[in-house]
Protein backbone atom coordinates (compact mmCIF):
# COMPACT_ATOMS: atom_id res chain seq x y z
CA UNK A 1 0.00 0.00 0.00
CA UNK A 2 2.84 2.41 0.80
CA UNK A 3 4.24 2.28 -2.74
CA UNK A 4 1.07 3.99 -4.07
CA UNK A 5 1.07 6.86 -1.58
CA UNK A 6 3.10 9.80 -2.82
CA UNK A 7 1.63 12.53 -0.63
CA UNK A 8 1.73 12.67 3.16
CA UNK A 9 -1.24 15.05 3.30
CA UNK A 10 -3.77 12.19 2.91
CA UNK A 11 -4.74 10.60 6.24
CA UNK A 12 -4.05 6.86 6.44
CA UNK A 13 -7.61 6.17 7.67
CA UNK A 14 -9.04 7.83 4.56
CA UNK A 15 -6.87 5.68 2.29
CA UNK A 16 -7.87 2.47 4.11
CA UNK A 17 -11.54 3.43 3.90
CA UNK A 18 -11.10 4.10 0.20
CA UNK A 19 -9.44 0.74 -0.42
CA UNK A 20 -12.02 -1.17 1.63
CA UNK A 21 -14.85 0.57 -0.22
CA UNK A 22 -13.38 -0.37 -3.57
CA UNK A 23 -12.85 -3.99 -2.53
CA UNK A 24 -16.37 -4.19 -1.11
CA UNK A 25 -17.99 -3.19 -4.38
CA UNK A 26 -15.72 -5.43 -6.41
CA UNK A 27 -13.23 -3.01 -7.97
CA UNK A 28 -9.83 -4.69 -8.06
CA UNK A 29 -6.40 -3.42 -9.00
CA UNK A 30 -4.85 -0.03 -8.50
CA UNK A 31 -7.16 2.80 -9.54
CA UNK A 32 -5.51 5.79 -7.91
CA UNK A 33 -5.17 6.95 -4.34
CA UNK A 34 -8.57 8.61 -3.93
CA UNK A 35 -10.68 7.94 -7.00
CA UNK A 36 -14.25 8.99 -6.24
CA UNK A 37 -16.98 6.38 -6.55
CA UNK A 38 -20.44 7.54 -7.53
CA UNK A 39 -23.68 6.29 -5.98
CA UNK A 40 -24.77 4.43 -9.12
CA UNK A 41 -21.58 2.35 -9.18
CA UNK A 42 -22.03 1.32 -5.56
CA UNK A 43 -25.72 0.42 -5.95
CA UNK A 44 -25.16 -1.51 -9.19
CA UNK A 45 -22.26 -3.54 -7.77
CA UNK A 46 -23.75 -4.22 -4.33
CA UNK A 47 -27.47 -4.23 -5.07
CA UNK A 48 -28.08 -1.92 -2.09
CA UNK A 49 -30.40 1.06 -2.08
CA UNK A 50 -28.93 4.53 -1.54
CA UNK A 51 -28.88 5.63 2.07
CA UNK A 52 -31.52 8.31 1.45
CA UNK A 53 -33.94 5.65 0.20
CA UNK A 54 -33.25 3.42 3.21
CA UNK A 55 -33.92 6.34 5.56
CA UNK A 56 -37.16 7.14 3.74
CA UNK A 57 -38.27 3.52 4.05
CA UNK A 58 -37.49 3.40 7.79
CA UNK A 59 -39.26 6.74 8.33
CA UNK A 60 -42.46 5.57 6.61
CA UNK A 61 -42.42 2.21 8.38
CA UNK A 62 -41.96 3.95 11.74
CA UNK A 63 -44.90 6.26 10.96
CA UNK A 64 -47.04 3.17 10.39
CA UNK A 65 -45.82 1.70 13.66
CA UNK A 66 -46.83 4.87 15.52
CA UNK A 67 -50.23 4.97 13.83
CA UNK A 68 -50.97 1.37 14.82
CA UNK A 69 -49.89 1.81 18.43
CA UNK A 70 -52.44 1.72 21.22
CA UNK A 71 -54.31 5.04 21.65
CA UNK A 72 -53.41 5.25 25.34
CA UNK A 73 -49.65 5.27 24.68
CA UNK A 74 -47.76 8.57 24.88
CA UNK A 75 -46.16 8.46 21.43
CA UNK A 76 -49.59 7.92 19.87
CA UNK A 77 -50.86 11.05 21.69
CA UNK A 78 -47.90 13.12 20.47
CA UNK A 79 -48.36 12.24 16.79
CA UNK A 80 -52.15 12.59 16.99
CA UNK A 81 -51.76 16.05 18.58
CA UNK A 82 -49.22 17.08 15.93
CA UNK A 83 -51.71 16.11 13.21
CA UNK A 84 -54.26 18.59 14.61
CA UNK A 85 -52.34 21.59 16.01
CA UNK A 86 -54.24 24.63 17.35
CA UNK A 87 -55.16 27.04 14.53
CA UNK A 88 -53.06 29.93 15.86
CA UNK A 89 -49.93 27.83 16.57
CA UNK A 90 -46.66 28.73 14.85
CA UNK A 91 -43.14 27.46 15.27
CA UNK A 92 -41.01 29.80 17.39
CA UNK A 93 -38.57 32.10 15.56
CA UNK A 94 -35.26 30.49 14.82
CA UNK A 95 -36.69 26.96 14.71
CA UNK A 96 -36.51 24.98 11.46
CA UNK A 97 -39.68 25.11 9.39
CA UNK A 98 -39.42 21.46 8.44
CA UNK A 99 -40.97 18.96 10.83
CA UNK A 100 -40.97 15.19 10.81
CA UNK A 101 -44.60 15.13 9.68
CA UNK A 102 -43.85 17.54 6.82
CA UNK A 103 -41.10 15.17 5.65
CA UNK A 104 -43.57 12.26 5.84
CA UNK A 105 -46.00 14.38 3.81
CA UNK A 106 -43.31 14.98 1.17
CA UNK A 107 -42.52 11.26 1.06
CA UNK A 108 -46.13 10.27 0.31
CA UNK A 109 -47.04 13.31 -1.82
CA UNK A 110 -46.44 11.45 -5.15
CA UNK A 111 -49.30 9.13 -4.18
CA UNK A 112 -51.70 12.11 -4.01
CA UNK A 113 -52.71 11.95 -0.37
CA UNK A 114 -51.59 13.76 2.74
CA UNK A 115 -50.58 12.92 6.28
CA UNK A 116 -54.14 12.59 7.58
CA UNK A 117 -55.03 10.01 4.94
CA UNK A 118 -51.71 8.27 5.57
CA UNK A 119 -52.56 8.10 9.29
CA UNK A 120 -55.82 6.33 8.44
CA UNK A 121 -54.19 4.00 5.92
CA UNK A 122 -51.38 3.15 8.34
CA UNK A 123 -53.90 1.63 10.75
CA UNK A 124 -54.14 -1.35 8.38
CA UNK A 125 -50.76 -3.07 8.13
CA UNK A 126 -51.26 -4.59 4.66
CA UNK A 127 -52.49 -1.33 3.14
CA UNK A 128 -49.60 0.59 4.70
CA UNK A 129 -47.09 -1.96 3.40
CA UNK A 130 -48.40 -1.28 -0.13
CA UNK A 131 -48.15 2.49 0.44
CA UNK A 132 -44.53 2.19 1.61
CA UNK A 133 -43.65 -0.09 -1.31
CA UNK A 134 -45.19 2.36 -3.78
CA UNK A 135 -43.45 5.33 -2.16
CA UNK A 136 -40.11 3.59 -2.56
CA UNK A 137 -40.68 3.26 -6.32
CA UNK A 138 -41.22 7.00 -6.76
Amino acid sequence: MDKYITSTSIPVQEIWLHLITHRTIGITGYIGPLTPIDRDTVSSNTGCLPVSEKVKSFRLRFFGHLARSAPEEDHHHVIAAALRPPPDWRRPPGRPRSTWLRVIDEDIQPQNFGVHTAWKKAKDRDTWHQVVSTAMLC
